[in-house]
């Protein structure tokens, strides 16, 4: 696996590592409030795409949530977004025995819709992102012990619904990418050192959800795909330069989530939606040239809020996790050629916001990293 400095689904995912003792992938269940949502959960892979869950009361009600090593202990620590102005976003520091201190990430309380982890500052600890709505988004810059330094990213005070980051430009680290949910999305360019020179992705204006990043085409980089609660979702191709072209996907209904990953071992990245308002999630695959052929994951119609994509099996191929809000968590196991067979995550009733992959890897170089927009979010 190749090492970056990095930053989901950030951060870049570069692909499943060889593993010297075949392991299998965890989640979170990022559950936002209410007793009968439970409070959010850790599930633990039993093996064949299914899990055994347990609500952890230290994660409380969250919105997103990412995952990376921010005290540079060897162990995955974690990142929770509240959607609220009462309580501050959480950082929760493993002690390497999956026990938990939790504590205010920023004093700032906001309705934080996203977060990215990714490495800002050129420091090689990993930084967090959050975006937030009708409010500044935030960064918080990492002191290698999972202390942090907050300020605004700009004085953009957009509603933004979800973010993510990657070197878009092919300078000076990782760059923002801010989806909003009313006008013009926005990409800020890093100038190596945390300090960021923002502008418009394009001319068009969306009801942006969620946005992943990675190279559809083949050439120039990495390209956006902006899930849409209006239209439908729409590709961004990179022209190398951290300028885009944009245009529709049909994916055919109104989409709240989106992940990357080459799901038919053809033709490069492919795509899948979380759709709502009773429209079936969908699958996208792509044909090489970021043209795409899409059709329904499975017959279900449950609103869909997010998709995480990993190996839940062990299989070798990528597997699809979708939360949903109206029934229980979905685990859509691939046949290999990006087609897939959906059953219920656990037998618990615990309907989730968003999901978070926990990688079944060694975090020791302290570079894996993740969220809900995070690690999956981003594949170069």
């Amino acid at each position: 696996m190749k090492r970056i400095m990095r930053c989901t689904l950030a951060f870049f995912f570069i692909g499943w590592p060889v593993l010297a003792v075949a392991q299998l992938p965890d989640i979170i269940m990022v559950n936002s409030g209410g007793s009968a949502w439970g409070e959010s959960s850790y599930c633990t892979n039993d093996g064949g795409g299914s899990f055994t869950c347990a609500e952890n009361p230290d994660f409380g009600y969250s919105w997103h949530a990412a995952v990376g090593d921010l005290d540079s202990d060897g162990s995955p620590d974690l990142v929770f977004t509240r959607f609220n102005q009462s309580s501050p976003n959480l950082v929760c520091l493993n002690d390497g025995n999956w026990s938990f201190v939790c504590g205010a990430a920023d004093s700032d309380l906001a309705f934080t819709s996203g977060v990215a982890l990714a490495d800002i500052d050129g420091d090689d600890h990993l930084d967090i992102v959050f975006a937030n709505v009708n409010t500044e988004n935030r960064m918080c810059l990492n002191d290698g012990v999972g202390s942090f330094s907050c300020s605004d990213v700009n004085t953009d005070t957009n509603p933004t619904y979800g973010m993510a980051a990657a070197d878009l430009d092919g300078t000076n680290g990782p760059d923002l990418v801010f989806v909003n949910h009313a006008g013009r999305n926005r990409i800020c360019l890093n100038d190596g050192t945390g300090s960021f020179s923002c502008g418009d992705v394009s001319t068009d204006a969306y009801r942006g959800e969620r946005v992943a990043i990675g190279d559809l085409d083949g050439i120039n980089g990495p390209d956006l795909v902006i899930a849409e609660s209006y239209d439908g979702a729409f590709s961004c191709l990179n022209d190398g330069s951290g300028s885009f072209a944009c245009g529709a996907i049909s994916p055919g209904g109104v989409s709240f989530g989106v992940a990357l990953a080459d799901l038919d071992g053809i033709d490069g990245l492919d795509i899948v939606f979380a759709c709502g308002e009773d429209m079936r999630s969908r699958v996208c695959l792509n044909n090489g040239a970021a043209s795409f052929d899409c059709t329904d994951i499975s017959q279900d119609t449950n609103q869909s809020t997010d998709v995480e994509l990993a190996d839940i099996d062990g299989d070798g191929d990528v597997d699809a996790l979708l939360s949903k809000v109206e029934s229980p968590n979905r685990a859509c196991l691939n046949d290999g050629t990006g087609s897939f067979i959906c059953s219920d995550i656990s037998a618990d009733e615990n309907r989730s916001r968003s999901l978070v992959v926990i990688p079944p890897w060694n975090f020791s170089d302290g570079f894996e990293s993740g969220d809900t927009t995070a690690w999956s979010r981003t594949v170069p």
